[in-house]
């Protein structure tokens, strides 16, 4: 019967690979630029936790569990500069692997990619996609995208309610094709709530519906043209009593 040994020092996760890799050791640790090791660390702030979680994950598969060990071992990832910056910290000659890392984020600056978007970023993008046309899956999965990269980031990071979240989505999508988007959400909804912003999941389902190719008014948008969502904008803008509040100022 086999057995496996229980340090009650070492973290549970670094115990289960070490019963698992029992042979690994600092010295088996990958090579910069073979396979399994983080790419070359050169300080940028969009990179380092990526990298720092990366490492950690290598120490724990390689049982580099001491603060000695991590230290030192980071070194071989980083570049010239990068590794006189660390050499110089206090934690790294008294190594301390927790204070060494929480030293690395504030040094370069973690805290400002974490802060990469804000409400103008949001409100340009908005902006400039609600005034090109949406006539094509391709043309919706786009805007879709991008919208993502910025409005989802601020909604996962509570900068955005769902409300607003949703609200800033459906001000982006073209007059014309919110025109369309919200025909169809009535159809399917006779008693549709119109004082609220419209759900995104619903909004994107029902989005893909008008633009599905196999449903017979599929062309309606390539007939109407960009041309229609001008005089559809000229039409709203002296018909202020019409004004839709998920579309409106943003």
């Amino acid at each position: 019967m086999s057995s496996t040994t229980v340090n009650p020092t070492m973290p549970l996760q670094a115990q289960a690979a070490a019963n698992a890799h029992p042979n690994h050791s600092v010295l088996t640790m990958p090579l910069l630029g073979t396979k399994s090791s983080p790419e070359l660390f050169q300080g940028d702030c969009s990179q380092v936790r990526t990298f720092l979680d990366h490492y950690e994950q290598l120490c724990t598969f390689h049982n580099v569990t001491t603060d000695q060990e991590m230290v030192a071992s980071i070194l071989q990832y980083c570049n010239t500069r990068v590794r006189e910056i660390i050499e110089g910290m206090p934690h790294f000659h008294t190594p301390d692997w927790v204070r060494l890392k929480a030293s690395l984020l504030h040094y370069f600056d973690a805290d400002i990619f974490d802060e990469r978007f804000f409400k103008r970023d949001l409100k340009s993008l908005v902006l400039r996609f609600r005034n090109q046309p949406i006539m094509s899956l391709h043309d919706f999965q786009g805007y879709n995208r991008e919208f993502t990269q910025v409005g989802g980031w601020m909604k996962h990071k509570g900068k955005l309610t769902e409300h607003e979240h949703d609200r800033y989505f459906w001000a982006g999508l073209s007059p014309l094709f919110r025109s369309s988007v919200e025909g169809r959400l009535k159809q399917k909804d006779p008693n549709l709530d119109v004082s609220i912003p419209f759900p995104y999941d619903e909004v994107c389902k029902t989005a893909e519906e008008v633009l599905h190719r196999d449903h017979f008014d599929a062309d309606d948008l390539d007939l109407l043209g960009p041309r229609s969502i001008s005089s559809l904008s000229e039409k709203e803008n002296v018909s202020p009593q019409q004004h839709d509040m998920r579309g409106g100022s943003v």
